[in-house]
């Protein structure tokens, strides 16, 4: 496991935490975290990707940053009204600032929403996405409480639930002591003195995705999606359950491969080069819990694709 030191840069006016991993001169590689913590109370931070950063680094120079408000990136000063598109813009603000021109950009669920809006805002800088247990990119109308998360016994977005989400958000444990990522939740849990405010502005994001979302969906329709797409699953993703499965359109089942699937139909038709992979016996997070297959999966991907170009140019 590669030992991570982070570093700080400025993007939009945020002081903003990141990593790097690999050589310059490689085909960079952007990851993407999640961040629901009104739903769950966890703590996010880019830690999360600690047990691929090795293998991607073998074919790519990596980046992979803490998002507007979550590790070691603080969010805006004096933004009560903070939406979604902010975060996207924060991202772009930090691709644009390291002068990077060609990246192909990894999203984990909220991550996805981010990077799938990237690329149809600035298709000349993406060159390929892959949208990691993408729930966020359902359609409006799926925020309704998850059972899975509203009945912990811990107070919420304390440091005691950490674990407990964690262990919910899994299928197998033995991932979640490994490395910093859980030790990094807790310690950010512990420095956060005001939660419920974190909570109430972190579901003012999550309201803001709706419109996002009907505008993905429409794009996705109408003019198709600008750069190839791999979405790729954990079989066993609680986030993935009853209500989105039925309202994606899929009935009786109560899988993320009803999910999958799902969106695959939907960018397939306009964009040939989209793949779907399940992982199965694995959770929320397969970069964690199967990082080998994740690696091996995101990486052949993207240099399939590079391949590609270098044939069309």
């Amino acid at each position: 496991m590669i030992q991570m030191e982070t570093k700080t840069i400025m993007a939009a006016g945020v002081p903003t935490r990141y990593v790097e991993a690999g050589e310059a001169g490689k085909s960079t590689l952007i990851l993407i975290q999640a961040g629901a913590y009104a739903q769950t109370g966890f703590h996010n931070n880019l830690h999360c990707w600690e047990l691929v950063l090795d293998g991607l680094a073998r074919d790519f120079n990596v980046l992979a940053l803490d998002t507007l408000g979550q590790g070691g990136t603080s969010l805006p000063a004096g933004r009560a009204d903070l939406a979604f598109d902010d975060i996207v813009d924060h991202v772009a603000a930090f691709i644009a600032t390291l002068g990077l021109t060609q990246v192909h950009l990894v999203g984990h669920d909220e991550g996805a929403l981010v990077a799938v809006r990237l690329a149809f805002e600035q298709p000349q800088i993406v060159r390929s996405c892959c949208a990691v247990n993408a729930n966020t990119l359902a359609p409006p109308g799926d925020s309704i409480d998850n059972p899975q998360f509203t009945s912990s016994p811990f107070e919420f977005g304390s440091a005691a639930a950490q674990r407990w989400v964690l262990e919910r958000s899994s299928s197998s444990r033995h991932h979640i002591d490994t490395g910093s990522f859980l030790a990094e939740a807790v310690s950010l849990s512990q420095a956060d003195g005001d939660k419920e405010a974190r909570r109430a502005q972190s579901e003012r994001v999550e309201n803001s995705t709706n419109r996002l979302r009907i505008e993905n969906f429409a794009r996705f329709r109408d003019e198709g999606f600008p750069v190839p797409m791999l979405i790729l699953w954990g079989n066993d993703d609680a986030f993935a359950k009853r209500t989105q499965a039925e309202q994606w359109g899929q009935g009786h089942l109560y899988s993320a491969a009803a999910s999958g699937r799902s969106l695959f139909d939907a960018i397939a038709p306009k964009q040939p080069i989209t793949q779907l992979k399940l992982i199965s016996g694995v959770g929320h997070m397969p970069f964690r819990e199967a990082p080998v297959v994740f690696t091996g999966s995101v990486a052949s991907f993207a240099k399939a694709v590079e391949r590609d170009i270098r044939k069309a140019s």
